[in-house]
């Protein structure tokens, strides 16, 4: 099993999905032969993939969020309007219900006030409380682990609008307790980046952990 941290399980549909372009400038082999971390052995394809998530995981959070967004804005009704200013708000219907239930969004994580569930809905009386709202909000920092469908979607979108590519690679440590990566990653709209992260096994689980501050 593989992991992005000592707590967080990665789903195997993310990790063996579409890997990031080999290196050019270093040659890493993208099998599990000869990569092996405490005598278990990984593929460092999947876990610089991982990495690049990892990295980017807000981003890839705020994708989903725009998708809830998308589907909730669905429906629209103009509550009011003069010379100067209108306002709209939005309402639900079976298919909008429907779609938020297929990305594993049932009807209780949905809030019509001030509770704090994954997605809240916010309006002025009496408009709200006929439900129909102005405004969405998300709580949905944890989307990877409760809401694995919607991140995977989010992921593909990230991997297909940025298509990551890795520019150079360098490997410290390698045949020891653990193994340090570094990545130049170029993408399709956001500048480069450089990541570095560590491969260890921790109970006989791969586990990925990145340094976002660059620290190593």
């Amino acid at each position: 099993m593989f992991t992005g941290c000592a707590d967080d399980t990665i789903e195997d549909h993310v990790s063996k999905s579409t890997a990031p372009d080999a290196p050019k400038k270093k040659e890493v082999n993208s099998t599990n032969a000869g990569n092996l971390v405490n005598g278990l052995p990984y593929n460092p394809d999947s876990t610089h993939r991982e990495a690049i998530i990892k990295f980017n995981e807000i981003k890839i959070i705020e994708i989903g969020n725009l998708m809830l967004e998308n589907i909730l804005k669905k429906n629209k009704k103009l509550e009011f309007q003069n010379d100067i200013q209108e306002a709209y708000g939005y309402f639900f219907t079976q298919d909008v219900w429907d779609s938020l239930a297929a990305l594993g969004f049932p009807k209780n994580e949905v809030s019509m006030g001030e509770e704090a569930a994954p997605i809240m809905l916010e309006g002025k009386p009496p408009y709200i409380d006929k439900g129909i709202w102005e405004e969405q909000k998300f709580n949905n920092n944890d989307m990877r682990s409760k809401h694995p469908i919607l991140f995977k979607r989010a992921v593909d979108r990230f991997m297909s609008s940025e298509h990551p590519k890795i520019n150079d690679v360098t490997m410290e440590n390698q045949g020891g307790s653990f193994v340090d990566y570094s990545l130049k990653v170029s993408y399709n709209i956001s500048n480069d980046q450089y990541i570095y992260y560590t491969v260890s096994n921790t109970n006989q689980r791969i586990v990925v952990t990145v340094d976002k501050f660059g620290m190593k």
